[in-house]
């Protein structure tokens, strides 16, 4: 199994994405599909509208959920909301 997980500071339309998404599966965009919900945004934090922050991985991991925790204290914690993946091998 390949987790690889970050702040890439591109977005979903950059060919740093591409490459990845070539590669390995983007968490939070394929639990979405499967949930009927769109990714969540983690930047800024204070009013989010930028995904930058992402976890991809390799097929053998099952993405159980995949969620952006958006509270008070995680939006004056940090710039960037956390991104929080469940996963199972």
């Amino acid at each position: 199994p390949m987790v690889l997980c970050g702040d890439l500071n591109v977005t979903s339309f950059s060919s740093v994405y591409a490459r990845f998404q070539s590669m390995l599966s983007d968490a939070q965009r394929n639990f979405g599909k499967a949930h009927k919900n769109r990714p969540k945004s983690t930047w800024p934090s204070l009013f989010p509208i930028v995904r930058p922050d992402y976890v991809f991985v390799s097929p053998d991991c099952i993405v159980r959920k995949a969620r952006v925790f958006s509270t008070g204290q995680a939006r004056m914690a940090s710039d960037h909301l956390p991104l929080i993946v469940d996963l199972s091998f």
